[in-house]
Protein backbone atom coordinates (compact mmCIF):
# COMPACT_ATOMS: atom_id res chain seq x y z
CA UNK A 1 0.00 0.00 0.00
CA UNK A 2 1.33 3.34 -1.21
CA UNK A 3 2.11 5.83 1.98
CA UNK A 4 0.65 9.05 0.64
CA UNK A 5 2.54 12.61 1.82
CA UNK A 6 0.84 14.48 4.13
CA UNK A 7 0.81 18.13 2.64
CA UNK A 8 0.99 21.02 5.26
CA UNK A 9 -1.40 24.38 4.31
CA UNK A 10 0.16 27.53 4.16
CA UNK A 11 -0.14 29.75 7.59
CA UNK A 12 -3.42 30.71 8.41
CA UNK A 13 -2.34 34.67 8.05
CA UNK A 14 -1.32 34.08 4.53
CA UNK A 15 -5.36 34.47 4.13
CA UNK A 16 -5.57 37.35 6.04
CA UNK A 17 -3.04 38.56 3.20
CA UNK A 18 -4.89 37.42 0.21
CA UNK A 19 -7.89 39.07 1.45
CA UNK A 20 -5.92 42.20 1.98
CA UNK A 21 -3.93 42.13 -1.05
CA UNK A 22 -7.60 41.38 -2.95
CA UNK A 23 -9.41 44.23 -1.55
CA UNK A 24 -6.57 46.31 -2.09
CA UNK A 25 -7.42 45.50 -6.26
CA UNK A 26 -11.17 45.84 -5.90
CA UNK A 27 -11.32 49.57 -4.26
CA UNK A 28 -8.60 50.82 -6.94
CA UNK A 29 -10.60 48.82 -9.36
CA UNK A 30 -13.99 50.91 -8.30
CA UNK A 31 -12.16 53.79 -8.21
CA UNK A 32 -10.84 53.92 -11.77
CA UNK A 33 -14.01 53.51 -12.94
CA UNK A 34 -15.82 56.09 -10.67
CA UNK A 35 -13.12 58.59 -11.67
CA UNK A 36 -13.27 57.67 -15.69
CA UNK A 37 -16.78 58.10 -15.50
CA UNK A 38 -16.85 61.38 -13.41
CA UNK A 39 -13.82 62.98 -15.42
CA UNK A 40 -15.49 61.96 -18.82
CA UNK A 41 -16.95 65.41 -19.82
CA UNK A 42 -18.63 64.58 -23.30
CA UNK A 43 -21.02 61.75 -20.97
CA UNK A 44 -20.51 60.07 -23.91
CA UNK A 45 -21.42 56.88 -21.64
CA UNK A 46 -24.96 56.73 -20.91
CA UNK A 47 -26.06 56.24 -17.26
CA UNK A 48 -27.58 53.02 -17.34
CA UNK A 49 -24.47 51.87 -18.82
CA UNK A 50 -22.37 53.16 -16.44
CA UNK A 51 -24.61 51.61 -13.97
CA UNK A 52 -24.38 48.28 -15.26
CA UNK A 53 -20.63 48.63 -15.59
CA UNK A 54 -20.81 49.10 -11.99
CA UNK A 55 -22.85 46.26 -10.86
CA UNK A 56 -20.63 43.67 -13.04
CA UNK A 57 -17.27 45.47 -11.65
CA UNK A 58 -19.00 44.92 -8.15
CA UNK A 59 -20.16 41.29 -8.74
CA UNK A 60 -16.74 40.23 -10.44
CA UNK A 61 -15.08 41.44 -7.26
CA UNK A 62 -17.02 39.37 -4.65
CA UNK A 63 -16.74 36.58 -6.52
CA UNK A 64 -12.74 37.25 -6.89
CA UNK A 65 -13.03 37.91 -3.45
CA UNK A 66 -15.37 34.98 -2.38
CA UNK A 67 -12.77 32.71 -4.46
CA UNK A 68 -10.02 33.57 -2.14
CA UNK A 69 -10.52 31.07 0.62
CA UNK A 70 -10.77 28.32 -2.09
CA UNK A 71 -7.37 28.94 -3.78
CA UNK A 72 -6.13 29.10 -0.30
CA UNK A 73 -7.30 25.91 0.76
CA UNK A 74 -5.63 24.65 -2.45
CA UNK A 75 -1.85 25.38 -1.85
CA UNK A 76 -0.47 23.44 0.11
CA UNK A 77 3.60 21.90 0.25
CA UNK A 78 5.38 19.02 1.63
CA UNK A 79 8.97 18.99 2.85
CA UNK A 80 9.94 15.35 2.71
CA UNK A 81 13.55 14.32 3.41
CA UNK A 82 15.49 14.61 -0.10
CA UNK A 83 12.20 17.02 -1.99
CA UNK A 84 10.16 19.61 -1.61
CA UNK A 85 6.72 19.39 -3.04
CA UNK A 86 3.87 22.16 -3.68
CA UNK A 87 0.52 22.04 -4.98
CA UNK A 88 -1.98 24.73 -6.16
CA UNK A 89 -4.39 25.62 -8.53
CA UNK A 90 -8.33 26.06 -8.99
CA UNK A 91 -9.28 25.23 -12.41
CA UNK A 92 -5.79 24.09 -13.65
CA UNK A 93 -4.08 22.12 -11.05
CA UNK A 94 -0.53 22.29 -10.58
CA UNK A 95 2.51 20.57 -8.52
CA UNK A 96 5.90 21.04 -8.20
CA UNK A 97 8.81 18.45 -6.84
CA UNK A 98 11.64 19.91 -6.75
CA UNK A 99 14.51 17.48 -6.15
CA UNK A 100 16.73 19.10 -3.28
CA UNK A 101 20.21 17.70 -5.43
CA UNK A 102 19.01 20.16 -8.01
CA UNK A 103 18.26 23.34 -6.16
CA UNK A 104 20.99 25.88 -6.63
CA UNK A 105 19.59 28.65 -4.79
CA UNK A 106 17.83 29.26 -1.57
CA UNK A 107 15.96 32.98 -0.83
CA UNK A 108 13.60 34.26 1.78
CA UNK A 109 11.88 37.58 0.40
CA UNK A 110 9.59 39.79 2.47
CA UNK A 111 7.21 42.55 1.27
CA UNK A 112 6.02 45.48 3.78
CA UNK A 113 2.66 43.66 4.44
CA UNK A 114 4.13 40.33 4.74
CA UNK A 115 6.36 41.63 7.10
CA UNK A 116 3.18 42.93 9.06
CA UNK A 117 2.29 39.35 9.37
CA UNK A 118 5.26 37.94 10.18
CA UNK A 119 4.99 36.10 6.44
CA UNK A 120 7.91 35.05 4.31
CA UNK A 121 7.97 33.67 0.75
CA UNK A 122 10.51 30.87 0.44
CA UNK A 123 12.13 31.03 -3.71
CA UNK A 124 13.97 28.16 -4.37
CA UNK A 125 16.36 28.05 -8.10
CA UNK A 126 17.19 25.16 -9.46
CA UNK A 127 19.47 23.79 -12.06
CA UNK A 128 19.19 23.74 -15.60
CA UNK A 129 17.30 26.22 -17.40
CA UNK A 130 14.07 24.81 -16.74
CA UNK A 131 12.34 28.41 -16.07
CA UNK A 132 10.58 26.13 -13.42
CA UNK A 133 11.66 27.27 -10.06
CA UNK A 134 9.61 27.48 -6.73
CA UNK A 135 8.38 30.42 -5.07
CA UNK A 136 6.16 29.49 -2.15
CA UNK A 137 4.13 32.35 0.26
CA UNK A 138 2.97 32.54 3.08
CA UNK A 139 5.29 30.57 5.43
CA UNK A 140 5.72 31.93 8.73
CA UNK A 141 9.60 33.37 8.67
CA UNK A 142 10.78 30.80 11.40
CA UNK A 143 9.36 28.09 8.70
CA UNK A 144 11.20 29.67 5.92
CA UNK A 145 14.26 29.54 7.59
CA UNK A 146 13.93 26.45 8.90
CA UNK A 147 13.18 24.66 5.35
CA UNK A 148 16.39 26.51 4.28
CA UNK A 149 18.53 25.32 6.58
CA UNK A 150 17.74 21.85 6.01
CA UNK A 151 18.31 22.22 2.38
CA UNK A 152 20.85 24.10 2.61
CA UNK A 153 22.51 20.90 5.06
CA UNK A 154 21.20 18.47 2.81
CA UNK A 155 23.09 19.95 -0.30
CA UNK A 156 26.13 20.13 2.03
CA UNK A 157 26.21 16.74 2.93
CA UNK A 158 26.07 15.54 -0.57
Amino acid sequence: MLDTPNYKPLHQKYFKLMLVRRTVFSIILAAAVFVFYFTNKEKEIPDFVFLTSMIAVFLFLVFYISLTKTIFNRKKYLVHETYLSYKKGLLVRQMTMIPFSRIQHIEIDEGPIERYFNLSTLSIYTAGDSGKDLKISGLKKEKAQEIKELITAYIKDE
